[in-house]
């Protein structure tokens, strides 16, 4: 007869009997954890889940929020548990919107887009800083699904200065839960900005605000043309403005005198061929306020009014009278 325990039987022998026994199935430790106790594990879970995969990130990224005897890690586990969790027990999940992956004193972009490509993101920041220095600083990058992954990323030698990057991946650029931050560090990864939290559904947003940057540099440029297209107007052409008035122009003192000062002006900017766009450069104003001026809506100071003769190559003739005695 066998002896010793074959899985949960015992052998064993009985005078000259051979006998069998079972094991006695031994309780499961029951967990007398408080309902309050479950909250916090559950929520250091998820926390735990969420660090471990990017803790030598977080040393780098969280180095100047280390206190006293505490670690980066430390800080940044503190901020998810006190700042960045959503969700009541079981189902706590991470609040990717107050989650800061970086912390630090370089200023931050104000606006960032990532978008799918086929094998891969196009990840797009503002460049504006206030210290061109800062144009040097390195991108800092983590991407997360909730659903099926684990945060990834890193520390890239693309410059802040240079305004995108593409990163190529092997997760489906198609997934509509990925989350994403960015930021940036110094090359000695000493310092670094807080992250700046990129939804997807931000994207369009972003995508507008580009879209604005682009009106406005195309209106900048159109603006720089007709500038170009005003000193190329023919300076030889000269008429003086109070030709057109009997040699006089009375101050424009109300409705009547602005009238014709602006009819004058009109008809002197058709002579020299320049458009109410191209005048309102060269006296500082908008097309609307020209239009204004030349139909007599607009009072016009004596300063606004030696701007337009420079520009026209005019000048006004005043007369002051005093009553014979």
């Amino acid at each position: 007869m066998p002896t010793g325990a074959i899985g949960n039987v015992i052998p064993y022998k009985r005078g000259s009997k051979d006998c069998i026994r079972i094991k006695p199935v031994k309780e499961k430790h029951k967990d007398a954890k408080s309902d309050k106790q479950l909250v916090c594990r559950n929520r250091f879970t998820v926390t735990q889940a969420f660090t471990q995969y990017i803790s030598d990130f977080i040393k780098i990224t969280y180095d100047s929020q280390k206190r006293g005897a505490g670690t980066a890690l430390n800080a940044f586990t503190s901020h998810i548990l006190l700042d960045a969790l959503k969700g009541e027990s079981p189902n706590v999940t991470i609040d990717c919107e107050k989650l800061f992956v970086g912390r630090g004193e370089l200023e931050a972009p104000k606006w960032a887009t990532v978008t799918p490509k086929e094998d891969g993101y196009l990840i797009e920041w503002d460049t504006a800083v206030r210290d061109k220095n800062r144009l040097e600083d390195r991108l800092y990058y983590i991407d997360y699904n909730p659903n099926n992954a684990y945060p990834t990323g890193g520390i890239f030698d693309d410059k802040r200065g240079e305004g995108k990057m593409f990163l190529e991946s092997k997760m489906d650029p198609s997934q509509p839960n990925q989350e994403f931050w960015i930021g940036f560090c110094t090359e000695d990864q000493t310092m670094c900005s807080d992250s700046v939290y990129v939804r997807r559904e931000s994207v369009e947003l972003a995508r507008q605000h580009q879209k604005e940057q682009l009106l406005a540099q195309r209106k900048k440029d159109r603006k720089r043309k007709l500038s170009a297209d005003v000193k190329a107007i023919n300076p030889n052409l000269s008429i003086e403005i109070s030709e057109l008035i009997n040699s006089e122009i009375q101050p424009p003192c109300d409705e009547l005198s602005l009238k014709l000062l602006g009819q004058q002006i009109q008809d002197l900017r058709n002579q020299k061929g320049i458009t109410q766009e191209q005048f309102g450069i060269l006296i500082g104003r908008s097309r609307s306020q020209v239009g204004r001026i030349e139909s007599g809506k607009q009072e016009i100071s004596i300063s606004l009014l030696l701007q337009i003769m420079k520009a026209l190559n005019a000048r006004v003739v005043y007369r002051l009278e005093t009553d014979s005695q």
